[in-house]
Protein backbone atom coordinates (compact mmCIF):
# COMPACT_ATOMS: atom_id res chain seq x y z
CA UNK A 1 0.00 0.00 0.00
CA UNK A 2 1.38 3.43 -0.96
CA UNK A 3 1.18 5.87 1.94
CA UNK A 4 0.75 9.50 0.90
CA UNK A 5 0.56 12.80 2.75
CA UNK A 6 -2.67 14.82 2.28
CA UNK A 7 -2.43 17.40 -0.50
CA UNK A 8 -4.40 20.64 -0.78
CA UNK A 9 -6.77 18.85 -3.17
CA UNK A 10 -7.46 16.21 -0.51
CA UNK A 11 -8.19 18.77 2.21
CA UNK A 12 -10.33 20.81 -0.18
CA UNK A 13 -12.67 17.82 -0.55
CA UNK A 14 -13.79 18.43 3.04
CA UNK A 15 -15.49 21.60 1.85
CA UNK A 16 -13.88 23.82 4.52
CA UNK A 17 -13.65 27.32 3.08
CA UNK A 18 -11.37 28.81 5.73
CA UNK A 19 -7.56 28.55 6.02
CA UNK A 20 -6.56 25.03 7.11
CA UNK A 21 -3.00 24.08 8.05
CA UNK A 22 -2.32 20.68 9.57
CA UNK A 23 1.08 20.09 11.15
CA UNK A 24 2.74 16.69 11.06
CA UNK A 25 3.26 15.23 14.54
CA UNK A 26 7.03 15.52 14.04
CA UNK A 27 6.71 19.28 13.44
CA UNK A 28 8.61 19.19 10.14
CA UNK A 29 5.83 19.80 7.62
CA UNK A 30 2.54 21.65 7.14
CA UNK A 31 -0.30 20.29 5.01
CA UNK A 32 -2.47 23.17 3.84
CA UNK A 33 -5.59 23.71 1.76
CA UNK A 34 -6.03 25.89 -1.31
CA UNK A 35 -7.26 28.81 0.79
CA UNK A 36 -3.84 28.96 2.46
CA UNK A 37 -2.02 28.63 -0.86
CA UNK A 38 -3.98 31.61 -2.18
CA UNK A 39 -3.12 33.64 0.94
CA UNK A 40 0.56 32.81 0.51
CA UNK A 41 0.50 33.79 -3.14
CA UNK A 42 -1.20 37.11 -2.32
CA UNK A 43 1.39 37.81 0.38
CA UNK A 44 4.59 36.64 -1.30
CA UNK A 45 3.69 36.52 -4.98
CA UNK A 46 4.52 33.56 -7.18
CA UNK A 47 8.09 33.70 -5.87
CA UNK A 48 6.94 31.55 -2.95
CA UNK A 49 6.59 28.64 -5.42
CA UNK A 50 10.38 28.33 -5.51
CA UNK A 51 10.91 28.78 -1.77
CA UNK A 52 12.93 25.85 -0.31
CA UNK A 53 10.56 23.19 0.99
CA UNK A 54 7.50 24.14 -1.09
CA UNK A 55 6.53 20.97 -2.93
CA UNK A 56 5.23 21.39 -6.46
CA UNK A 57 2.81 19.21 -8.39
CA UNK A 58 4.84 17.35 -11.06
CA UNK A 59 2.24 18.08 -13.77
CA UNK A 60 1.05 21.65 -13.09
CA UNK A 61 4.30 22.76 -11.44
CA UNK A 62 2.21 24.61 -8.83
CA UNK A 63 2.35 24.23 -5.01
CA UNK A 64 0.45 21.10 -3.98
CA UNK A 65 -0.10 22.02 -0.32
CA UNK A 66 2.93 20.33 1.27
CA UNK A 67 5.35 22.70 3.01
CA UNK A 68 8.49 21.09 4.39
CA UNK A 69 11.16 22.44 6.78
CA UNK A 70 12.12 26.05 5.89
CA UNK A 71 8.88 26.59 3.97
CA UNK A 72 6.91 26.18 7.20
CA UNK A 73 8.12 29.64 8.26
CA UNK A 74 5.91 31.15 5.55
CA UNK A 75 2.87 30.50 7.75
CA UNK A 76 4.25 31.84 11.04
CA UNK A 77 3.52 35.50 10.33
CA UNK A 78 0.07 35.00 8.85
CA UNK A 79 -2.61 36.64 11.04
CA UNK A 80 -4.95 33.77 10.18
CA UNK A 81 -2.89 31.46 12.42
CA UNK A 82 -1.56 33.90 15.03
CA UNK A 83 -3.83 32.68 17.83
CA UNK A 84 -3.06 29.00 17.24
CA UNK A 85 0.71 29.49 16.92
CA UNK A 86 1.16 31.66 20.02
CA UNK A 87 0.38 30.04 23.39
CA UNK A 88 -1.72 31.58 26.16
CA UNK A 89 -0.88 31.61 29.84
CA UNK A 90 -3.78 29.22 30.48
CA UNK A 91 -2.61 26.71 27.85
CA UNK A 92 0.94 26.76 29.25
CA UNK A 93 -0.34 26.32 32.82
CA UNK A 94 -2.44 23.36 31.70
CA UNK A 95 0.57 21.83 29.94
CA UNK A 96 2.75 22.22 33.04
CA UNK A 97 0.06 20.56 35.19
CA UNK A 98 -0.04 17.68 32.71
CA UNK A 99 3.74 17.34 32.90
CA UNK A 100 3.63 17.28 36.71
CA UNK A 101 1.05 14.50 36.54
CA UNK A 102 3.61 12.44 34.63
CA UNK A 103 6.21 12.97 37.36
CA UNK A 104 8.22 15.62 35.53
CA UNK A 105 10.11 18.16 37.65
CA UNK A 106 12.53 19.60 35.06
CA UNK A 107 12.49 19.98 31.29
CA UNK A 108 14.87 21.03 28.55
CA UNK A 109 12.46 23.13 26.52
CA UNK A 110 13.00 24.63 23.06
CA UNK A 111 9.68 26.38 22.60
CA UNK A 112 8.93 29.99 21.63
CA UNK A 113 10.05 33.20 23.29
CA UNK A 114 6.40 33.94 24.07
CA UNK A 115 6.32 30.69 26.07
CA UNK A 116 9.51 31.71 27.89
CA UNK A 117 7.83 35.01 28.79
CA UNK A 118 4.93 33.09 30.32
CA UNK A 119 7.35 30.87 32.28
CA UNK A 120 8.96 33.99 33.78
CA UNK A 121 5.56 35.39 34.76
CA UNK A 122 4.53 32.11 36.39
CA UNK A 123 7.82 31.91 38.29
CA UNK A 124 7.34 35.44 39.59
CA UNK A 125 3.85 34.49 40.75
CA UNK A 126 5.22 31.37 42.54
CA UNK A 127 3.18 29.15 40.22
CA UNK A 128 5.83 27.49 38.02
CA UNK A 129 5.74 23.78 39.01
CA UNK A 130 8.62 22.63 36.78
CA UNK A 131 12.21 23.79 36.30
CA UNK A 132 12.92 25.07 32.80
CA UNK A 133 16.25 24.74 31.01
CA UNK A 134 15.53 26.81 27.93
CA UNK A 135 17.09 26.17 24.54
CA UNK A 136 17.04 29.21 22.28
CA UNK A 137 16.15 28.71 18.61
CA UNK A 138 16.70 31.80 16.54
CA UNK A 139 17.20 32.91 12.97
CA UNK A 140 20.18 35.04 14.01
CA UNK A 141 23.37 34.99 12.02
CA UNK A 142 26.14 33.05 13.82
CA UNK A 143 28.15 36.14 14.80
CA UNK A 144 25.11 37.70 16.51
CA UNK A 145 23.71 34.66 18.33
CA UNK A 146 25.93 34.86 21.42
CA UNK A 147 24.88 38.42 22.23
CA UNK A 148 21.20 37.52 21.71
CA UNK A 149 21.60 34.50 23.98
CA UNK A 150 23.36 36.48 26.73
CA UNK A 151 20.72 39.21 26.57
CA UNK A 152 17.91 36.66 27.00
CA UNK A 153 19.79 34.97 29.81
CA UNK A 154 20.06 38.27 31.67
CA UNK A 155 16.33 38.87 31.24
CA UNK A 156 14.86 35.43 31.90
CA UNK A 157 17.11 33.43 34.25
CA UNK A 158 15.18 33.09 37.49
CA UNK A 159 15.90 31.55 40.89
CA UNK A 160 14.82 32.11 44.46
CA UNK A 161 16.08 31.06 47.87
CA UNK A 162 13.34 28.49 48.46
CA UNK A 163 13.23 26.70 45.12
CA UNK A 164 16.68 27.25 43.61
CA UNK A 165 17.02 27.69 39.85
CA UNK A 166 13.62 27.67 38.15
CA UNK A 167 14.50 29.10 34.72
CA UNK A 168 17.88 28.87 33.05
CA UNK A 169 18.54 29.95 29.48
CA UNK A 170 20.94 27.09 29.00
CA UNK A 171 21.80 26.33 25.37
CA UNK A 172 21.30 27.29 21.75
CA UNK A 173 19.76 24.98 19.14
CA UNK A 174 20.07 24.76 15.37
CA UNK A 175 18.44 22.31 12.96
CA UNK A 176 20.57 20.99 10.11
CA UNK A 177 18.29 18.34 8.58
CA UNK A 178 14.72 17.09 8.59
CA UNK A 179 13.12 13.74 9.40
CA UNK A 180 13.12 10.21 8.01
CA UNK A 181 9.34 10.04 7.56
CA UNK A 182 9.29 12.71 4.83
CA UNK A 183 12.79 11.84 3.55
CA UNK A 184 14.22 15.21 4.60
CA UNK A 185 16.74 13.71 7.03
CA UNK A 186 20.19 13.93 5.41
CA UNK A 187 21.70 10.51 4.69
CA UNK A 188 25.11 9.44 3.43
CA UNK A 189 23.46 7.08 0.92
CA UNK A 190 20.16 7.45 -0.96
CA UNK A 191 16.84 6.45 0.57
CA UNK A 192 15.87 2.86 -0.20
CA UNK A 193 12.40 3.92 -1.36
CA UNK A 194 13.50 7.12 -3.15
CA UNK A 195 16.86 6.51 -4.81
CA UNK A 196 16.89 10.03 -6.26
CA UNK A 197 17.33 11.69 -2.86
CA UNK A 198 19.57 11.53 0.19
CA UNK A 199 18.02 14.52 1.95
CA UNK A 200 19.87 17.83 2.03
CA UNK A 201 21.56 19.64 4.87
CA UNK A 202 19.51 22.69 5.81
CA UNK A 203 22.66 24.61 6.81
CA UNK A 204 25.97 24.28 5.00
CA UNK A 205 29.13 23.12 6.75
CA UNK A 206 30.74 26.58 6.88
CA UNK A 207 27.72 28.07 8.64
CA UNK A 208 27.53 25.16 11.11
CA UNK A 209 31.22 25.81 11.87
CA UNK A 210 30.43 29.47 12.50
CA UNK A 211 27.61 28.66 14.93
CA UNK A 212 29.84 26.29 16.89
CA UNK A 213 32.77 28.71 16.99
CA UNK A 214 30.87 31.84 17.98
CA UNK A 215 28.71 30.17 20.62
CA UNK A 216 31.37 27.97 22.21
CA UNK A 217 33.85 30.85 22.41
CA UNK A 218 31.26 32.50 24.66
CA UNK A 219 30.85 29.30 26.71
CA UNK A 220 27.38 28.69 25.26
CA UNK A 221 26.48 25.04 24.59
CA UNK A 222 25.08 24.19 21.17
CA UNK A 223 22.50 21.49 20.45
CA UNK A 224 22.38 20.39 16.81
CA UNK A 225 19.31 18.60 15.46
CA UNK A 226 20.77 15.85 13.27
CA UNK A 227 18.68 12.80 12.40
CA UNK A 228 20.34 11.29 9.31
CA UNK A 229 23.85 9.82 9.36
CA UNK A 230 25.15 12.53 7.02
CA UNK A 231 23.81 15.27 9.31
CA UNK A 232 25.27 13.57 12.40
CA UNK A 233 28.63 13.34 10.62
CA UNK A 234 28.45 17.02 9.65
CA UNK A 235 27.63 18.05 13.22
CA UNK A 236 30.56 16.06 14.61
CA UNK A 237 32.88 17.46 11.95
CA UNK A 238 32.03 21.01 12.99
CA UNK A 239 32.41 20.21 16.68
CA UNK A 240 35.76 18.58 15.95
CA UNK A 241 37.02 21.66 14.07
CA UNK A 242 35.51 24.47 16.12
CA UNK A 243 34.17 23.43 19.51
CA UNK A 244 35.40 24.13 23.01
CA UNK A 245 35.72 20.72 24.67
CA UNK A 246 33.58 20.34 27.78
CA UNK A 247 31.19 23.22 27.12
CA UNK A 248 28.20 20.85 27.04
CA UNK A 249 27.43 20.51 23.33
CA UNK A 250 24.97 17.88 22.18
CA UNK A 251 23.59 16.24 19.05
CA UNK A 252 19.83 15.79 19.08
CA UNK A 253 18.03 12.66 17.82
CA UNK A 254 20.77 10.68 15.96
CA UNK A 255 18.25 8.31 14.42
CA UNK A 256 20.80 6.86 11.98
CA UNK A 257 24.56 6.91 12.51
CA UNK A 258 27.69 5.50 10.90
CA UNK A 259 29.30 3.16 13.46
CA UNK A 260 32.68 4.87 13.04
CA UNK A 261 31.17 8.14 14.28
CA UNK A 262 30.08 6.71 17.63
CA UNK A 263 33.44 6.98 19.41
CA UNK A 264 33.75 10.61 18.33
CA UNK A 265 31.15 11.57 20.93
CA UNK A 266 33.51 10.47 23.71
CA UNK A 267 36.59 12.08 22.19
CA UNK A 268 34.78 15.41 21.72
CA UNK A 269 32.81 15.17 24.99
CA UNK A 270 29.53 15.55 23.10
CA UNK A 271 26.23 14.42 24.59
CA UNK A 272 24.08 12.22 22.34
CA UNK A 273 20.48 13.24 23.08
CA UNK A 274 17.81 10.73 22.05
CA UNK A 275 14.13 9.90 22.45
CA UNK A 276 13.25 6.23 23.04
CA UNK A 277 9.71 6.41 21.66
CA UNK A 278 11.02 7.82 18.39
CA UNK A 279 12.74 4.48 17.96
CA UNK A 280 9.99 2.13 19.10
CA UNK A 281 7.39 4.22 17.30
CA UNK A 282 8.83 3.36 13.86
CA UNK A 283 9.25 -0.38 14.46
CA UNK A 284 7.22 -2.18 11.80
CA UNK A 285 6.35 1.13 10.13
CA UNK A 286 8.52 3.07 7.68
CA UNK A 287 12.06 2.57 8.99
CA UNK A 288 12.85 -0.44 6.78
CA UNK A 289 11.19 1.21 3.78
CA UNK A 290 13.38 4.31 4.18
CA UNK A 291 16.81 2.83 4.94
CA UNK A 292 16.57 -0.94 4.40
CA UNK A 293 19.34 -2.97 6.05
CA UNK A 294 20.81 0.23 7.49
CA UNK A 295 18.10 0.02 10.16
CA UNK A 296 20.61 -1.87 12.30
CA UNK A 297 22.43 1.46 12.64
CA UNK A 298 19.34 3.31 13.83
CA UNK A 299 18.38 4.30 17.37
CA UNK A 300 21.62 2.86 18.76
CA UNK A 301 21.00 3.78 22.40
CA UNK A 302 23.31 1.25 24.04
CA UNK A 303 26.16 1.77 21.58
CA UNK A 304 25.95 5.55 21.87
CA UNK A 305 25.83 5.45 25.65
CA UNK A 306 28.87 3.19 25.79
CA UNK A 307 30.69 4.94 22.96
CA UNK A 308 30.14 8.43 24.37
CA UNK A 309 31.53 7.55 27.78
CA UNK A 310 28.06 7.20 29.35
CA UNK A 311 26.83 10.63 28.26
CA UNK A 312 23.51 9.56 26.70
CA UNK A 313 20.63 11.95 27.43
CA UNK A 314 17.04 10.73 27.13
CA UNK A 315 13.87 12.77 26.70
CA UNK A 316 10.52 12.78 24.96
CA UNK A 317 10.63 15.51 22.26
CA UNK A 318 6.98 16.05 23.19
CA UNK A 319 4.57 16.62 21.49
CA UNK A 320 6.11 14.39 18.80
CA UNK A 321 6.09 11.47 21.27
CA UNK A 322 4.53 10.62 24.66
CA UNK A 323 5.44 13.04 27.45
CA UNK A 324 5.51 10.41 30.20
CA UNK A 325 9.03 9.44 31.39
CA UNK A 326 7.65 6.04 32.41
CA UNK A 327 6.58 5.37 28.80
CA UNK A 328 9.97 6.49 27.53
CA UNK A 329 11.85 4.39 30.10
CA UNK A 330 9.82 1.33 29.11
CA UNK A 331 10.65 1.94 25.45
CA UNK A 332 14.36 2.34 26.22
CA UNK A 333 14.54 -0.87 28.23
CA UNK A 334 12.04 -3.13 26.46
CA UNK A 335 12.59 -1.88 22.85
CA UNK A 336 9.35 -3.35 21.55
CA UNK A 337 6.71 -1.94 19.23
CA UNK A 338 4.02 -0.06 21.20
CA UNK A 339 1.57 -0.95 18.41
CA UNK A 340 2.29 -4.68 18.23
CA UNK A 341 3.81 -4.32 14.74
CA UNK A 342 6.88 -6.44 15.48
CA UNK A 343 7.29 -9.68 17.38
CA UNK A 344 9.96 -9.61 20.08
CA UNK A 345 12.71 -7.11 20.85
CA UNK A 346 13.95 -4.94 17.97
CA UNK A 347 17.77 -5.14 17.78
CA UNK A 348 17.96 -6.20 21.46
CA UNK A 349 21.65 -5.30 21.86
CA UNK A 350 20.66 -1.63 21.66
CA UNK A 351 18.25 -1.81 24.61
CA UNK A 352 19.36 -0.06 27.80
CA UNK A 353 19.46 -1.42 31.30
CA UNK A 354 16.86 0.15 33.60
CA UNK A 355 19.61 1.70 35.72
CA UNK A 356 21.27 3.34 32.70
CA UNK A 357 17.94 4.55 31.32
CA UNK A 358 17.01 6.21 34.62
CA UNK A 359 20.41 7.91 34.84
CA UNK A 360 20.05 9.13 31.25
CA UNK A 361 16.64 10.58 32.13
CA UNK A 362 17.64 12.26 35.40
CA UNK A 363 21.24 12.93 36.45
CA UNK A 364 22.89 13.19 33.03
CA UNK A 365 20.50 15.88 31.68
CA UNK A 366 21.10 17.85 34.88
CA UNK A 367 24.86 17.56 34.36
CA UNK A 368 24.50 18.65 30.72
CA UNK A 369 22.48 21.68 31.86
CA UNK A 370 24.95 22.59 34.59
CA UNK A 371 22.36 22.27 37.38
CA UNK A 372 23.46 18.94 38.86
CA UNK A 373 24.59 20.70 42.03
CA UNK A 374 20.87 21.30 42.69
CA UNK A 375 18.94 18.50 40.99
CA UNK A 376 19.28 15.24 39.06
CA UNK A 377 19.60 12.86 41.98
CA UNK A 378 18.28 12.44 45.52
CA UNK A 379 21.26 13.53 47.59
CA UNK A 380 21.58 15.49 50.81
CA UNK A 381 22.01 19.16 49.95
CA UNK A 382 20.13 19.06 46.64
CA UNK A 383 16.60 20.26 46.02
CA UNK A 384 13.88 17.76 46.96
CA UNK A 385 12.55 17.07 43.46
CA UNK A 386 11.12 13.56 43.39
CA UNK A 387 8.13 11.36 42.57
CA UNK A 388 6.24 8.69 44.46
CA UNK A 389 5.13 5.69 42.39
CA UNK A 390 2.25 3.33 43.08
CA UNK A 391 4.56 0.31 42.76
CA UNK A 392 8.22 -0.69 42.58
CA UNK A 393 10.23 0.59 39.62
CA UNK A 394 11.28 -2.73 38.13
CA UNK A 395 11.29 -4.04 34.58
CA UNK A 396 8.19 -6.21 35.08
CA UNK A 397 6.20 -3.16 36.20
CA UNK A 398 7.34 -0.62 33.61
CA UNK A 399 4.09 -0.67 31.65
CA UNK A 400 1.74 -0.77 34.63
CA UNK A 401 3.10 1.57 37.31
CA UNK A 402 1.82 5.13 37.62
CA UNK A 403 2.72 8.38 39.32
CA UNK A 404 1.13 8.78 42.75
CA UNK A 405 2.66 12.17 43.62
CA UNK A 406 5.19 14.69 42.31
CA UNK A 407 7.24 17.11 44.41
CA UNK A 408 9.33 20.14 43.41
CA UNK A 409 11.67 21.57 46.07
CA UNK A 410 9.77 19.55 48.65
CA UNK A 411 6.38 21.00 47.65
CA UNK A 412 3.57 18.86 46.25
CA UNK A 413 2.82 19.72 42.61
CA UNK A 414 0.64 16.70 41.76
CA UNK A 415 -1.35 14.09 43.70
CA UNK A 416 -3.29 11.34 41.98
CA UNK A 417 -7.08 11.66 42.43
CA UNK A 418 -6.82 15.21 43.81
Amino acid sequence: MVKLLPLASDIDKLGINIPVALVDIDGHSFWVNSVVLNILENKYGKEFHSYPGVQLDPISNLPNGLLFEDAMSLLYDLPEFAEQLHPTEQSISNTLKLASSFGITSVHDMSSLSTLEIYKKLAGNKSLPIRIVYGLRSGCEPEKCASEFINLKNIYDYSDSNNGSLIKVGFFKITIDGVLSTRTASLLLPYEDAAETRGELLINAEKIDAYVKNLNENNIPLAIHAIGDNAVNAALNSFEKMSVIGVGNRVEHIEVISPEDIERFKNLEIYPSMQPNHGTGVIGKYIEERIGARDKFSYMWFSLNEGSGNRLLLGSDWPTAPLSPLVQLADAVLRTSPYGLYQGVWFPKEALSLQDAIKSYTLLPAIAAGIDNEVGSIVVGKQADFVILDGPLIIDNLKTINIDATYLAGKLTYKKND
